[in-house]
């Protein structure tokens, strides 16, 4: 393999989607078996995805502008399709009807969230509580619970 990732234009542009994610899975697995430092693997790729998001969004507008100027709405690019798409993108905050139902919306969302903080603190399988306005007694169920481990890596 010689380096852990491929430097940019090594990649085979006659490579499909395809075979670009099986050479980073054979990759993948050649770093796992030649025994390189996972951790500093995993935080080095977690840097070089945040940097190559961001020059990806930093020439997008210069690069759409350079589509355009090929004159045709889709082409043939160093191997790769290009294609100029138009998007429709709607705001609706003038409508007063939509603001009414995105407030109620954000405020189901709050008390959704609510409701799970206490069904959070129930403790064994249930437990009963009164609703303080009406004098309602309420069972609550706990939730079900899943330990999941994963790594977090904040750069």
């Amino acid at each position: 393999m010689g380096k852990i990732i491929q430097p940019l234009g090594t990649i085979d542009r006659n490579s499909s989607k395809q075979d670009i994610v099986e050479l980073a899975q054979t990759h993948g697995n050649e770093i796992i078996e030649k025994g390189y430092d996972l951790l500093k693997v995993y935080v080095e790729l977690k840097r070089y995805l945040l940097y190559l998001d961001t020059i990806l969004k930093t020439i997008q507008p210069q690069t759409l502008s350079k589509a355009v100027d090929q004159g045709e709405k889709s082409f043939d690019y160093s191997n790769a399709r290009v294609t100029i798409i138009n998007r429709t993108k709607y705001s609706f905050e003038n409508d007063n009807k939509w603001q009414e139902l995105d407030h109620q919306l954000q405020e189901l969302k709050k008390l959704k969230k609510q409701r799970e903080a206490q069904l959070k603190q129930v403790i064994g399988d249930s437990m009963e509580i009164v609703d303080t306005e009406t004098g309602e007694v309420e069972q609550l169920l706990a939730p079900m619970k899943e330990m999941i481990q994963q790594l977090m890596i904040k750069l």
